[in-house]
């Protein structure tokens, strides 16, 4: 990936990633962790439905 156009100025995606960087942001810890109950390969067979059935018990554990 080119950060600077052919005329050598820093092309706009470039200069935010700068900015953001400039304000030295820190990740947060987790306020809570969640644990899945199925393996990885599962999920994946069927994601949507893995996804819609854990965020429904995520935003209900709120």
């Amino acid at each position: 990936m080119c950060i600077r156009d052919s005329d050598g100025t820093v092309k706009p995606h470039a200069r935010a990633m700068q900015q953001f960087a400039a304000t030295r942001p820190t990740v947060q810890p987790a306020t809570r962790t969640v644990t899945l109950d199925l393996s990885p390969d599962d999920y994946y067979r069927d994601a949507y439905t893995h996804a819609a059935r854990l965020y429904k018990a995520f935003r209900s554990d709120e």
